[in-house]
């Protein structure tokens, strides 16, 4: 999975999120910057 991306903040070289399904609707459940890069 590569979730690196430009709209993080700089110190930040990765964001990782899940979603789920919530009677239609979809609903963040974790939003987790990372700093490392494996």
């Amino acid at each position: 999975m590569d979730g690196s991306f430009k709209s993080v903040p700089q110190w930040y070289q990765q964001l990782f999120t899940i979603y789920f399904f919530v009677a239609g609707n979809l609903v963040p459940e974790s939003v987790v910057y990372v700093q490392g890069q494996s």
